[in-house]
């Protein structure tokens, strides 16, 4: 499983968009963070597909984040590598990473939800 990305993950039927990752996220699987065997393009949700498209100011247009740390300036579409896809991970549903470790996911997690 993540190592470095502990957060919860999103999980809605995946839609027709492909997932994109930030430079430092790219070339790593986004269900199990493996460097090699990249095999099948990752999908996101129809309401994080939404999401994932920040305006930028000043009128320079769109700006993509990353599934994976929420970073600006995704670059690279995200994948599954071969093992996952072979274990049915890629099925889980959408990949995103909606918390991204800290006190929000210490408090989610726990039950106490921040009181």
């Amino acid at each position: 499983m993540s190592t470095k990305h502990t957060g919860v993950r999103c999980g809605r039927l995946q839609g027709r968009q492909a997932g994109q990752v930030c430079e430092r996220c790219s070339d790593q699987c986004v269900a199990c963070e493996a460097d090699r065997h990249l095999w099948e393009e990752a999908r996101v949700c129809d309401e994080c597909a939404a999401q994932l498209l920040t305006p930028l100011p000043l009128c320079r247009g769109v700006a993509t984040v990353c599934i994976q740390c929420g970073g600006k300036g995704a670059v690279q579409s995200a994948y599954f590598c071969r093992e996952c896809v072979l274990l049915m991970r890629d099925r889980d549903g959408c990949p995103r990473v909606l918390t991204v470790g800290g006190a929000a996911a210490a408090g989610h997690l726990s039950g106490r939800g921040g009181r």
